[in-house]
């Protein structure tokens, strides 16, 4: 089980984090892989390079298809949007990792995230970003939209999306 640390807009410097501990997608500026205290940082804005570095959610599902094990593992997070959800459930729920529906979503969404909005996909790409987009990611859009995400509980809100992610990967949307 993860134990689940949400502080929103805050960076985290990896060296002040426990043993056991991830960082996704901000929480830590900068890729960071030290086996050793076992401390990770999943991050694709700072110290490194977007158009070599995966997006977060993409990082997470190599490390769990290349065997990481997150069980006992804190989670640090500083913000939800499509990558974090994704990145969150992978760690939450690492089995997803060998759905192949979820590694097409991961993937999809990863070059999204890591490119802009206008990276070209193909049609049915396209249709699954959509879907993922407008299903999982309502509530998301939907605070974005209506200017309230900065009063959202992050922990409700990841967790919501995080349900609808998993109802997608069984069907219950298309």
């Amino acid at each position: 089980m993860l134990n689940i640390v949400i502080e929103r807009g805050k960076v985290w410097n990896i060296e002040d984090l426990p043993n056991k501990s991830i960082a996704i997608d901000g929480a830590v500026m900068g890729p960071f892989i030290d086996n050793h205290n076992k401390k990770y940082s999943f991050d694709h804005h700072g110290n490194c390079i977007r158009h070599i570095s995966s997006a977060t959610c993409v990082q997470v599902l190599d490390a769990l298809l290349l065997g990481f094990n997150p069980d006992g593992y804190n989670l640090y997070i500083n913000d939800v949007d499509h990558d974090t959800v994704i990145a969150a459930a992978l760690l939450l729920n690492p089995e997803l990792a060998k759905n192949i529906q979820a590694q097409e979503i991961t993937r999809i969404v990863g070059l999204v995230d890591a490119h802009g909005p206008s990276y070209p996909l193909e049609n049915s790409k396209q249709k699954l970003f959509d879907i993922f987009n407008h299903c999982v990611m309502d509530s998301f859009n939907e605070s974005k939209r209506n200017k309230s995400y900065s009063e959202y509980n992050l922990e409700e809100l990841l967790f919501d999306c995080i349900n609808k992610f998993k109802l997608m990967l069984e069907g219950k949307y298309n």
